[in-house]
């Protein structure tokens, strides 16, 4: 029976790859973890600023941030489920959700970045060469597992065995994502990311956190989805998050529940306090 889940969800994953195919190229092919796309369910045309605050001009954005903020959004109503189909909370609590298909257990808090950054590599055709570092700094590649596979040895160490060279494919992607995934936290994920100021922020950065002391093992990442500047210079961010156990990847929304959208950088923090001392972070590429 495990075993049979363990396909049945595999094949879930790869049944949303496989569709986005089928959608208008340009857009699937920015977003090919869509399954359906609604055209007015776009991240920057969902949630607007607060008044007297503004965007970042496009022009400013360099092109990882443009696709994250564009991210597309599951219609209003849909609630937050785990990757199993099991209610969490209602679509009144959130921003909305991002439609990003969370369908395997291993699409986990910190593995939704992963995620995020290998399908942008993978549309820009940058995936090949990038390395991923996982475990104790084992690193892997796309371009290696094409050209074989990664195990573990009999001491639990990761070997690459060579091996006859595959295409890349929606199929061959699903499995390397799962690898990926399956080999990422929210500690091993630092290693693939560089600290930045507070000043720094922008969209596609991440606020990674952890008890201390001593340092957990589970932690907590949030996604910064976009960012707004008031006129005296502050700014103000959407963030969203995914969970352990994996469920739909969300965009937050302040407490008590309000009107308000988004977070100054002193809210973020005290909203996600039970978590622990966080750094802002980017990822390396």
């Amino acid at each position: 029976m495990r075993l049979l889940m363990k396909y049945s969800r595999y094949l879930a994953l790869l049944m949303i790859l496989l569709l986005g195919s089928q959608l208008d190229a340009q857009t699937s092919r920015a977003y090919p973890f869509a399954a359906k796309l609604y055209p007015n369910r776009i991240l920057s045309k969902v949630v607007s600023p607060p008044k007297g605050y503004n965007r970042a001009p496009e022009e400013k954005l360099n092109d990882f941030q443009y696709w994250i903020v564009n991210l597309p959004m599951l219609l209003p109503e849909y609630p937050v489920t785990t990757y199993e189909g099991q209610k969490l909370f209602g679509a009144d609590s959130t921003n909305g959700i991002i439609n990003f298909d969370v369908s395997t257990p291993q699409q986990r808090n910190a593995d939704i970045p992963i995620q995020l950054v290998a399908v942008y590599l993978l549309i820009k055709d940058s995936l090949g060469d990038h390395p991923f570092i996982v475990r104790d700094n084992d690193t892997i590649t796309y371009g290696k597992f094409l050209s074989g596979n990664y195990i573990l040895d009999s001491h639990r160490k990761m070997k690459y065995v060579p091996g006859e060279k595959r295409d890349s494919s929606n199929v061959e992607f699903s499995r390397f994502l799962q690898l990926t995934m399956g080999y990422t936290n929210n500690r091993t994920l630092l290693n693939n990311l560089e600290p930045i100021e507070e000043k720094d922020i922008a969209p596609g950065t991440f606020y990674v956190q952890f008890q201390n002391p001593p340092p957990d093992t589970i932690g907590h990442t949030a996604v910064i989805l976009d960012v707004c500047y008031g006129p005296k210079g502050d700014k103000k961010v959407l963030a969203g998050w995914g969970g352990d156990p994996a469920h739909l990847f969300y965009v937050a929304r302040p407490l008590p529940p309000s009107e308000k959208q988004w977070f100054s950088i002193p809210e973020l923090k005290k909203f996600l306090a039970e978590y622990g001392e966080g750094k802002f972070y980017r990822f390396k590429m």
